[in-house]
């Protein structure tokens, strides 16, 4: 580092100018030891240069868009200088005292930090050496918070002890009227619908509909556009979480969420692959969430 080569540029004018000056073994000795304490200092590099690894640890926290995070770097006790090292094109320059580096991310995702090589400065700061390395530090970077009104959606969310049936296939509660057909060989006398047949001159038949449970399912709309998605991300951790305070199961990426764990999980994985697959069978309470916000699909359509 320049500041430390000047300072000892200066310390060895210092030692000639007090050689000069004062003539004595003293001053003779001071001179000596300025010289020959930067080779001894690179000797000491060479020699543990084999043996000098890093581990970088992520703070535990939970890691947000656009606020800073510490990474900590845990060295080799060899009583070495500076480290330095590049991560996403940036430099960064940890000093012997120091262990921990602070970082942020403009965009919600997973990421892995990838460091392929970092330089080892000397205990004296005056030389550097080059060690390739391959260190990797994964890190999960979660959307910043917004301010959200779940109260808006409380009416478009199933009700306690209501009576839901499928959107997309019959059943057998004659309760319903899942659909009306013609009359065709096979069909019950009982399901014949009277009234209907008597209106159009024909027979008409009652197809019955499917009891089911109140599912809630999310669609996720990403694009390639990352402050899209972050938008996306935002909305969807909020409705989540909302969801599961208000003891709501849901479906996302077509896995069941029951608690926050599977909350978790799931969401971390849509962090770090952003893909998302839709379940093919459509319920009777869906929502998509996009960067215009949140909208329920109505009747299974978008």
């Amino acid at each position: 580092m320049w500041r430390c080569r000047l300072v000892y540029l200066l310390l060895i004018g210092f030692g000639v100018f007090f050689y000069i000056a004062f003539i004595g073994y003293f001053s003779y000795y001071f001179l000596l030891v300025i010289l020959v304490l930067p080779i001894v200092s690179f000797i000491y590099l060479l020699l543990t240069w084999k043996f000098l690894k890093l581990e970088f640890v992520v703070d535990d926290k939970k890691v947000r868009q656009n606020e800073l995070v510490s990474i900590f770097v845990k060295r080799d006790k060899f009583g070495l200088g500076a480290i330095k090292f590049k991560i996403d094109n940036k430099k960064y320059l940890l000093r012997g005292n120091q262990d921990k580096f602070d970082i942020s991310f403009k965009h919600c995702s997973g990421k892995i930090l990838i460091i392929k090589d970092y330089y080892q400065y000397d205990s004296l700061n005056l030389f550097c050496l080059k060690k390739r390395c391959y260190y990797q530090i994964p890190i999960t970077i979660y959307p910043k918070k917004i301010d959200f009104d779940f109260s808006i959606y409380q009416h478009l969310l199933p009700k306690d002890g209501e009576e839901v049936y499928a959107i997309n296939q019959k059943g057998d509660d004659p309760t319903e009227i899942y659909d009306i057909h013609k009359y065709r060989e096979g069909d019950l006398l009982k399901n014949i619908h009277w009234k209907l047949s008597a209106k159009y001159d024909d027979v008409l038949v009652k197809d019955n509909a499917l009891s089911v449970s109140e599912i809630i399912n999310i669609h996720c709309d990403f694009d390639e556009d990352d402050d899209h998605n972050d938008l996306v991300f935002s909305y969807l951790e909020v409705f989540c979480t909302k969801l599961l305070e208000n003891k709501y199961k849901f479906l996302l990426s077509n896995k069941e969420i029951t608690s926050i764990k599977e909350y978790e999980d799931q969401f971390k994985h849509l962090l770090w692959n952003k893909d998302y697959y839709p379940d093919v069978t459509k319920h009777n309470y869906e929502f998509i969430i996009s960067y215009y916000g949140i909208k329920r699909i109505e009747g299974g359509h978008r």
